[in-house]
């Protein structure tokens, strides 16, 4: 490369680097931004746990009383098929 148009392409350079200093950031900038970001993402997965545990316990709260409701049914299946069949059996063994 000629030495005239390398002047010319280092200046142009210059001018473009000059130009765009202003959007150049440093590494304590990005350092602060992410940091920044990070501690909002974990502010907003700490709200979805703590959502999503509610709803965990919600959901323990609902199948405790389905739990009760089919012990219950169990019983008074067991009744109802004992009042069934013991008469069944007494009349057959006699």
């Amino acid at each position: 490369m000629p030495r005239e148009q390398a002047e010319v392409a280092a200046k142009g350079v210059t001018r473009m680097f000059i130009h765009n200093f202003d959007s150049l950031v440093t590494k304590d900038y990005l350092e602060s931004r992410f940091a920044a970001s990070d501690a909002a993402i974990q502010a907003r997965f700490a709200d979805f746990r703590l959502e999503m545990q509610r709803e965990f316990e919600e959901v323990h709260r609902e199948t405790g009383d389905l739990r009760s409701t089919l012990k219950l049914h169990s019983w008074m299946l067991a009744l109802l098929m004992a009042g069934i069949f013991i008469p069944l059996v007494q009349k057959w063994i006699s």
